[in-house]
């Protein structure tokens, strides 16, 4: 009954009668009274209604449970930072709405600027990803933390959902405070990285200059090139931007790999980049750690635009991986008739006994 009183109270903005019902409350009490599993303070945060947030200040019990010491540790089982099943707290959600006026006016009150939802998202991590300036500078300004690369549970930062979502103001901002672009989340990517993979050539050319300041580790294992990434994307605008950079065509991905963007692309079954990475002088006949070369995934793939685009280039499907074998010989095994006639056709291939073959 308390419930339907104080939410219908908000809804037609009779805020003394909605404070009158929750003085004769407990927090605990208050903490119960939901409407769509958010308390009535969650949804004041969210409409961006600070004179029902500032008149839910005045509540007898309010100060108490905004900062509890147990231990003298400062606890964040809070009233105006309660969060709801997921972790949404009341600072979260104005956040999520880009009212920063709310934001400052929680704070102001008590909220935790930076508690966490259950995932790791901050306030921090959500004007990133809204690329809310205004938020974002205040929360930094308010300097809470020594770094602003706060981590979720999959170790993104905000810079990784700026750059991941392409929120150019949000992203220079993060920069500006120190943001280390450089930084990998779980899934072993940077912010570099995100950009590429998004093929957002705009962003990536306002800090391509930023990757200068990072060194290749060619001993770790699984690790691979910003061309790499570039290559293996279904769009083509960083790829070219990169190569007219000067980036190498041919570089490996470590030593315990040593495929290069050719056989990123190829694997891709990405024409498009194939071609733009072949005009600046990839080699096509580059082996990968276990011998094979772009010539022998496009036939595996049965590729054959690929092919006969890799043989344009000077490829040469006589080439043995580590097993011995050609791409000629699996174009034979698996009865890739079209692609072994293309082979028989090129006079290049002429020395190859192709007996047997219909």
């Amino acid at each position: 009954m308390k419930s339907r009183r104080v939410f219908k109270a908000y809804e037609i903005k009779e805020y003394k009668e909605m404070i009158s019902i929750l003085s004769t409350i407990s927090a605990d009490t208050f903490q119960e009274i939901k409407q769509e599993d958010m308390t009535i303070l969650h949804h004041a945060a969210f409409d961006g209604d600070i004179e029902a947030v500032g008149m839910m200040t005045t509540l007898p019990y309010f100060k108490d449970i905004v900062n509890t010491n147990n231990n003298n540790v400062k606890q964040t089982i809070l009233l105006i930072s309660q969060s709801l099943q997921s972790g949404w707290t009341p600072l979260l959600w104005a956040s999520s709405q880009k009212n920063v006026s709310m934001v400052k006016f929680l704070h102001e009150n008590g909220a935790e600027l930076l508690q966490p939802k259950k995932d790791g998202f901050t306030s921090l991590h959500v004007a990133s990803s809204g690329n809310d300036v205004h938020t974002l500078d205040y929360v930094i300004k308010k300097k809470e933390t020594n770094s602003i690369d706060l981590v979720n549970q999959d170790g993104w930062t905000p810079a990784h959902l700026a750059s991941f979502l392409g929120n150019f103001d949000a992203l220079n901002l993060l920069i500006e405070n120190g943001s280390d672009l450089s930084r990998k989340h779980f899934h072993n990517m940077n912010c570099f990285d995100e950009i590429v993979r998004n093929d957002n050539k705009d962003l990536f050319e306002c800090v391509y200059t930023l990757t200068k300041n990072m060194k290749r580790n060619l001993k770790l294992a699984g690790a691979f090139s910003i061309v790499h990434l570039a290559s293996g994307n279904t769009g083509s605008k960083c790829l070219k931007f990169l190569l007219e950079q000067g980036e190498s065509a041919n570089q490996i991905c470590n030593e315990f790999d040593k495929a290069t963007p050719l056989h990123f692309a190829v694997l891709c079954n990405n024409y498009d980049n194939a071609k733009l990475l072949l005009r600046h002088n990839a080699s096509p006949n580059q082996k990968d750690s276990a011998g094979n070369t772009p010539m022998h995934f496009a036939v595996m793939a049965q590729n054959l635009s690929m092919v006969r685009m890799l043989d344009e280039y000077n490829a040469d499907a006589q080439i043995k991986n580590l097993e011995e074998i050609c791409p000629i010989d699996i174009a034979i095994s698996q009865d890739l008739r079209d692609i072994k006639l293309h082979f028989m056709a090129q006079t290049k291939y002429r020395s190859f006994d192709f007996q047997g073959v219909n």
